[in-house]
């Protein structure tokens, strides 16, 4: 009888794991099909504006509701999009080949660097900073020091990032583990709020306002679970000052450990 009903729980423990799994599978699809609807949206703009015009050279602010007429007040800001997709899509991509199609013109083909190599330029500031705030301007060849002449446009890179990546999508996570930070204005009132609740002065320590309100979270949940004080005679524990490869030295975590481990029980 016993192991009868050790059965029935294993049983319902997978039938309740099944289900979990199969409702992040169906978000994660979800995300993709927003993505891809959105994109295909866009397109299609793009190519009535091509079948009109005989070109894809799009003037940045060029806003439209129909593709092919400008329209002061045009909810469709198709400049923008063809300026953001001529920086960050690869022109060998299935993509790439549909808007070389419609006559796309990528400028930058011998500089254009893939997600992958952009996201270790991200990841390497981080480490040097701990934020993600870079400035729009910045240019570099090693990812966290400023070159006059750098090759690599990060500060543009992350703010189209930022504009253009869902953060629920695989990439939009991947940014998020070291910093990214979607809503600024939401991000800081939140972290002013998880502040107060935890009696951190943020006035005081003002950088603390600089950090993704994910980051933080993981990081007093961190303490907490350890039995570390947040706040020691006044001073706010080191960890917050920290980026990966400090963490990593002295307590063998990372942010993306942190916000594995103990990041998602809040917001979303």
């Amino acid at each position: 009888m016993a192991n009868n009903k050790k059965d029935v729980d294993i049983n319902y423990d997978l039938f309740e794991l099944t289900g979990v799994l199969k409702d992040f599978c169906d978000l994660s699809q979800e995300v993709d099909v927003i993505d891809n609807s959105r994109w295909n949206i866009m397109y299609n703009y793009a190519k009535k504006y091509y079948e009109h015009h005989g070109n894809l050279e799009v003037p940045q602010r060029f806003r439209t509701n129909n593709g092919y007429e400008y329209a002061e007040n045009g909810k469709i800001k198709l400049g923008q999009w063809i300026a953001t997709r001529r920086k960050d899509t690869n022109p060998t991509s299935e993509r790439g080949q549909l808007l070389a199609q419609i006559g796309m013109r990528f400028e930058n083909i011998k500089n254009f660097v893939p997600f992958e190599e952009m996201y270790e330029y991200a990841k390497k500031y981080y480490e040097h900073y701990g934020n993600l705030e870079v400035p729009q301007k910045f240019i570099t060849n090693n990812g966290y020091e400023y070159a006059e002449n750098g090759k690599i446009k990060l500060g543009q890179w992350i703010m189209s990032r930022r504009q253009n990546t869902a953060p629920t999508s695989e990439k939009g996570q991947l940014l998020a583990q070291i910093g990214m930070i979607w809503n600024i204005r939401k991000n800081k009132d939140e972290v002013k709020d998880l502040c107060d609740e935890y009696g951190i002065d943020y006035k005081k320590e003002k950088s603390i306002l600089k950090k993704s309100y994910f980051e933080l979270y993981a990081k007093i949940n961190f303490l907490k679970a350890n039995n570390i004080p947040i706040v020691l005679e006044g001073k706010l524990h080191e960890i917050f000052f920290m980026a990966d490869l400090n963490m990593q030295a002295k307590y063998q975590v990372t942010i993306a450990s942190l916000i594995e481990t103990y990041g998602k029980e809040k917001r979303i």
